[in-house]
């Protein structure tokens, strides 16, 4: 028996996911991203017997964060598991279905952005209302969130929290970062009635885009009076 054979070697398979979602493009993580994509598929397309795949995961529609699990296990979908060698992806690690777990038979590395210095302020509202009673009170529930590696001087203060109404005159308040707090909020008109809440940007912080909240209450009467006649 003479048996003759033609094979032709596969490949093994390398993909590279890069996070350009907003939080990845705050201060220079856009162009570290850029530089370290640059350079790792220079360095892998030279390796022997490597085909580098590439995909870009961005935000998702309305809040829902980065779905960067979501974007890794549709690209491994398109991959032989047999010729997949390892995953890399490129973020700064806000990862909104990081909870996921792909079939994933080789290694995934995280190439992570930033600096060990970056921190950053973020305004949470916990609680806002929908409508609310003219000339009644009613509460916002906020928090304010410390995140990163803060100054000494900086952790722990409290920190102004100013409320406006339809562009009327702030109110100001202090809150403790990580504390849930409410602010009293007493509508003078019915209809809509624009609310927002900021805080102030600190010296070295990493964006000022999450320090301020905008909602709209809609203002009711407490009881409506009709004479038919």
């Amino acid at each position: 028996v003479l048996r003759s054979q033609t094979r032709v070697p596969l490949k093994d398979v390398v993909v590279l996911l890069t996070d350009a979602s907003a939080s990845n493009r705050i201060g220079g993580r856009a162009d570290q991203t850029r530089a370290a994509v640059e350079a790792l598929a220079r360095r892998i397309t030279a390796l022997p017997g490597i085909e580098l795949r590439q995909a870009t995961v961005a935000d998702a529609s309305g809040d829902g964060g980065t779905l960067a699990v979501a974007a890794l296990a549709r690209t491994l979908a398109e991959v032989p598991e047999n010729r997949l060698a390892g995953a890399i992806l490129v973020s700064d690690g806000q990862v909104a279905d990081a909870d996921l777990k792909p079939p994933l038979p080789a290694p995934l590395t995280l190439l992570l952005t930033g600096s060990r210095a970056d921190w950053d302020r973020r305004l949470h509202i916990t609680r806002a209302p929908a409508f609310a009673i003219i000339g009644q009170e009613t509460k916002i529930g906020l928090r304010i969130d410390e995140l990163g590696h803060l100054p000494a001087d900086a952790k722990g203060r409290p920190v102004a929290v100013s409320m406006s109404v339809d562009g009327g005159p702030p109110v100001t308040a202090e809150a403790l970062p990580g504390q849930d707090m409410e602010l009293p909020l007493t509508l003078a008109h019915a209809g809509a009635n624009v609310v927002q809440i900021s805080i102030p940007e600190a010296a070295g912080e990493l964006t000022g885009r999450n320090n301020a909240a905008v909602m709209q209450v809609s203002g009711v009467r407490d009881r409506l009076k009709v004479l038919l006649v």
